[in-house]
């Protein structure tokens, strides 16, 4: 006997389960198979087109959160899909040292063990990073795993590679070379916890209750006082200046003028400047220049002296400045002192309750202090022009577009950018200062002695750069830049960036406008900004608050494929944010659980008729023996693989998601699988050559439909697909993975078929309907009677066989007369009657209506009055009015449909 069974290595050790699906063993079986296999490592044919993309490095201090997981699984459908295009592919993964994060973490050990990392010192304490790097750093990398992501595992990268640092170090030198790094002292914003400056992009702002505190400034010739309102009274001791607008009428003749700061014996001017705003608060400002960005500037303007009271660790300052009572204070504290001895010496008017939006560190959630601080800065001038232009002539392509305002706005009125950190982690800023002769030089490698003057006494830079400045070269610094790789030649500029939002201006401009300046092109072509998953309430997801829905959580109880499917159907283009429904999850749990039931019982058809017909046919059709719902379902399957393309191409995954839902559950598994059952010998043209080449069609859509599945779902399709007798479509290969997508064939289409068979499945449906309203028992088989005109009557006699043995029913054409309690409903030129009075019992259907009617109206009253209420409407919450509304017109439903059964029924 010939075995038609022939399966590769991979299938030959395991046969599909009788069971339920069993997620956990089956993710746990290919994840293992693909990495061992190594089917996710670069390879690079030649004549192939490239696809390529950076994986945003997640931090070495992180663990996959829920928009790790949306990211991750909607670049791996793209990704899976290409390879099985033919693309040559890239997925280049990688992780972010993360500056503040990591040294955060050691040191938060250290301090347990009763140590800083002052008392180890630097190299020490580096060497600790290290070691905790090297036991933790990868634990989200292995997380992704659980997920099925494709990345190209032999590149993982890091941003303190060897290579990396070179990268960075190249950039920096050039651009110090050229002027647009420079030292500068200005007001940051600084972390009086992690001890560093942070960039704008870095601070949170948080809206906190405090005060607004009207002082009174006395004037120093006794002519009276000017009032200045503020809501930080503790840094008045820097005050060098109050500030009126020049064009406020009342204070026209206080410019000028000098007061005597409440609390100390020193005077400061009165002065004009425009920034002030007559409405705001009195429309008198003190001028604070060492601890406010605004004041900063005026204080550049008028040339005033810019004294600091508040060191780097968030206290008062124990210098001449700060009187003796408020030196070594820390700053909230002396903040209630001062407002104290204000009021009791009689210079505090009021204390007024104020909202204000206070910044906080985004890492550690202290107060930022602003403070003036010697720092580098990258000249962002030159460097923005050719970044806008980019996005502005369509090179780069934000999608959804309404991203593009949100770049467009941030280049337009970008500062020059604070690079430098007070950390010991991360990439030290690679400059050195010669004692000897002064001279400041950037070098790519340490030097041995001074460009100029020779000496060997070289002191490097105690700073680091801003994590962000490293990661920002991340598309091209992996691939090897500045050397000349077949990485680089091949795949950069990569295809796309897939992110979230609220790094479009932290990192996704900044790799812009690197990769403009180092490479001269673009780093990708199209920007992907996927929307945020918030709370079931529309709440930000947040580990501190617990409100945090953990992934890995997720695809332990619903399993990863139903977890992608998931995180697809999500996609782009809806709205920013999205609620995460955990019932979506159940929903696609059942899905995957349906095409496995489907799967066993298509292969258990397909082996059983392998006796008559050898694998190697099993893709050999007969269009002239094709049935009426073989040809629908392959018009209709070739149509899908048609929508699919434009959904790929166009980035639609919710169109992705839902069109093969629809047709896998719908199409396939409700409609042909169970049409595949019916004996042909019953229809009117039934015979052996139409049953096998239904068992071939059966064959052909449903190998084709995990191909086409396999991007979004890889695991329970691979595990299917290895269970199929090999074929032409389906070729000896180690994985789906490896076979060719599915592509749409034009000669199965037929618009003929789709509308005879959508037609009858709307005839039977119609059937269905009328049964489960009345609830006539399924096991019934009832009478239909039908009335149509010539061509329908033809197709449904026809096809009589399709519709009595799917809905059991007795089909028979209507006479002159029109029975007595009939069901009735219209379909297309069709009507269909369905007597009613042999089936149930139509008084005792009759009160069970009726009875259903009456709750359900005293429901309807309630939720009348409810909503007739002026108070819950005007003080509701809007979704809790809306909800009830639904509610409203839900129970109105109701009540019309059960009006209409009982008036058959009478």
């Amino acid at each position: 006997m010939t075995d038609h069974t022939s399966t590769n290595s991979t299938n030959s050790k395991s046969t599909i389960s009788a069971g339920p699906y069993s997620a956990k063993e089956v993710e746990a079986k290919w994840t293992s198979f693909w990495l061992e296999n190594k089917l996710f490592n670069l390879k690079i044919k030649n004549d192939a087109p490239a696809f390529s993309a950076a994986l945003p490095p997640p931090n070495i201090t992180g663990n996959l959160h829920m928009g790790h997981a949306l990211n991750g699984t909607l670049q791996d459908v793209l990704f899976r899909y290409k390879r099985m295009r033919g693309f040559n592919v890239l997925w280049q993964p990688g992780t972010d040292h993360a500056g503040i994060s990591t040294q955060m973490v050691v040191e938060r050990e250290l301090k347990k063990q009763g140590i800083s990392r002052h008392d180890l010192g630097r190299n020490a304490f580096i060497e600790k990073v290290w070691e905790w790097r090297n036991q933790y750093g990868n634990a989200i990398l292995n997380q992704y795993k659980r997920l099925g992501v494709s990345f190209a595992w032999d590149r993982v990268a890091f941003t303190l590679d060897e290579s990396y640092v070179r990268a960075i170090y190249k950039v920096f030198v050039d651009l110090f070379n050229e002027g647009l790094i420079y030292r500068g002292r200005r007001v940051v914003n600084w972390c009086p916890r992690c001890l560093t400056s942070l960039s704008d992009l870095e601070v949170l702002h948080e809206e906190k209750s405090g005060f607004l505190h009207k002082i009174r400034y006395p004037l120093i010739d006794g002519s009276g006082a000017i009032h200045i309102a503020t809501t930080r009274p503790e840094t008045m001791f820097a005050d060098v200046a109050v500030a009126v607008n020049p064009e406020d009428l009342r204070y026209k003749n206080y410019v000028g003028k000098k007061v005597r700061l409440p609390l100390t014996n020193r005077e400061i001017p009165i002065i004009a400047d425009s920034y002030v705003e007559k409405e705001f608060g009195t429309g008198a400002l003190k001028i604070t220049p060492g601890h406010d960005t605004n004041d900063f500037e005026v204080g550049q303007r008028h040339k005033l002296e810019m004294p600091m009271i508040i060191d780097e660790k968030g206290k008062l300052v124990t210098e001449e400045l700060v009187p003796k009572p408020y030196q070594g204070m820390e700053r909230f504290a002396a903040r209630q002192k001062v407002v104290e001895d204000l009021t009791e010496q009689g210079f505090l008017i009021e204390s007024k309750k104020h909202d204000n939006a206070v910044g906080l560190c985004d890492r550690c959630s202290t107060v930022i202090e602003p403070r003036l601080s010697d720092q580098w800065y990258l000249s962002m001038k030159e460097l923005a022009k050719p970044a806008i232009a980019a996005v502005e002539n369509k090179e780069i392509r934000f999608i959804p577009d309404r991203y593009t305002s949100t770049y467009i706005d941030w280049m337009n009125n970008i500062r020059d950018w604070c690079i430098s950190r007070q950390l010991w982690w991360g990439h030290r800023i690679p400059v050195w200062t010669c004692t000897k002769c002064n001279t400041i030089a950037a070098y790519e490698q340490p030097p041995a002695t001074c460009s100029k003057c020779k000496t060997t006494e070289l002191v490097q830079d105690e700073d680091v750069l801003d994590t962000w400045f490293s990661s920002g070269l991340f598309p091209f610094a992996t691939l090897g830049w500045p050397n000349k790789t077949i990485e680089m030649d091949t795949f950069y500029p990569t295809t796309i960036l897939v992110t979230a939002r609220d790094i479009i201006n932290l990192w996704v401009s900044r790799m812009i406008f690197f990769s403009l300046k180092c490479v001269h092109k673009i780093p990708f072509k199209d920007i992907l900004i996927h929307p945020v998953i918030q709370t079931a309430d529309g709440k930000r997801m947040s580990k501190s608050k617990g409100n945090a829905v953990d992934p890995l959580d997720m695809i332990e109880k619903y399993g990863a494929d139903a977890t992608r499917l998931c995180f697809t159907s999500i996609g782009l283009k809806g709205d920013q944010d999205v609620r995460f429904r955990e019932d979506k999850l159940e929903e696609y749990k059942r899905f995957v659980n349906k095409l496995w039931n489907a799967g066993k019982f298509v292969i258990s058809k397909i082996n059983a008729g392998l006796e008559q017909t050898p694998a190697a046919e099993l893709v050999q059709l007969e269009p002239e023996t094709l049935s009426l719902a073989d040809r629908w379902i392959l018009s209709s399957y070739n149509k899908l693989l048609d929508k699919l393309q434009a959904a790929y191409k166009n980035y639609d995954y919710q169109i992705l998601a839902n069109e093969l839902y629809q047709f896998t559950w719908d199409y396939f598994c409700d409609w042909y699988l169970e049409i595949s059952k019916i004996d042909p010998n019953t229809s009117n043209n039934g015979n052996n050559s139409t049953k096998l080449q239904t068992e071939k069609v059966l064959y052909t859509i449903f190998e084709g439909l995990l191909r086409a599945l396999h991007p979004i779902m890889p695991f329970v399709t691979e595990e299917l697909w290895n269970q199929l007798p090999i074929t032409n479509s389906r070729p000896n290969t180690t994985s789906v993975l490896t076979a060719e997508y599915p592509k749409a064939n034009s000669q199965y289409i037929d618009e003929s078929a789709e509308k005879e068979m959508g037609f009858l499945m709307r005839l039977i449906r119609s059937i269905r309907n009328i049964r489960q309203t009345f609830n006539v028992p399924h096991s019934s088989v009832i009478d239909v009677i039908f009335e149509a005109n010539s061509q329908q009557a033809d197709l449904i006699k026809h096809y009589t066989h399709y519709i009595e043995q799917l809905t059991p029913v007795k089909l028979s054409a209507k006479s002159n007369t029109t029975p007595e309690r009939c069901a009735t409903d219209k379909i297309d030129n069709t009507t269909i009657y369905v007597p009613l009075a042999n089936v149930i019992d139509i008084q005792k259907t009759k009160d069970k209506l009726m009875q259903r009617k009456q709750s359900i109206e005293k429901e309807w009253q309630k939720t009348k009055q409810i909503m007739e209420s002026n108070e819950f409407k005007s003080k509701a919450p809007p979704e809790k009015v809306e909800a009830v509304q639904n509610q409203l017109a839900s129970t109105e439903t109701q009540i019309d449909h059960l009006e209409a059964q009982l008036k058959v029924l009478n």
